[in-house]
């Protein structure tokens, strides 16, 4: 996992509304107001080809879309956030502000790094085998970057299916 986890970096997208004004946003009872521009974070899995793997709601967040974020000024991919005290190993990325493919309805999204070469710099990519030798309620590990914090291993939460076998392939 943690020979993976060079591969996975905090993607740092800047969104911006039109008029470059400010909307408030309501959520769970709360108004918080934003300035636009407004930087979210995700996370990032880096490819062959120096694309990366996103979360497509990174780009096109509903709740963010629907108060005006609707332009993409700028992302950015940072592998090597490790720790908020020790920042000297990060690399960091331009990643284009329009996707290569996305798709809506299983949230992904893939992006063009367009400054340096991330695979030559992190030593490849992600490794890509898949397997269907799964078996249910396997535990399974995410490495990942929640709210932007720094990387973290997750597992323990997360499983297969206990009925993988009846799902749907699509």
């Amino acid at each position: 996992v943690q020979a993976m986890a060079r591969f996975v970096g905090r993607l740092d997208v800047c969104l911006r509304t039109p008029d470059g004004q400010p909307r408030v946003l309501r959520a769970r009872g709360q108004s918080v107001t934003l300035n636009s521009p407004h930087v979210t974070s995700c996370t990032a899995t880096l490819l062959p080809g120096n694309r990366v793997l996103t979360n497509h709601h990174c780009f096109y967040e509903p709740s963010l879309r629907e108060i005006g974020f609707t332009i993409v000024d700028q992302a950015r991919v940072h592998f090597g956030y490790d720790s908020k005290d020790f920042t000297g190993g990060v690399q960091t990325f331009l990643v284009a502000n329009q996707e290569l493919a996305g798709d809506p309805g299983t949230d992904g999204l893939v992006l063009q790094v367009l400054s340096g070469d991330a695979n030559a710099a992190r030593g490849g990519h992600i490794p890509l085998a898949m397997s269907d030798d799964v078996s249910p309620r396997r535990a399974l590990t995410m490495i990942h970057h929640p709210r932007g914090d720094p990387l973290q291993f997750s597992a323990g939460t997360c499983q297969v299916h206990p009925r993988q076998a009846e799902l749907p392939p699509e």
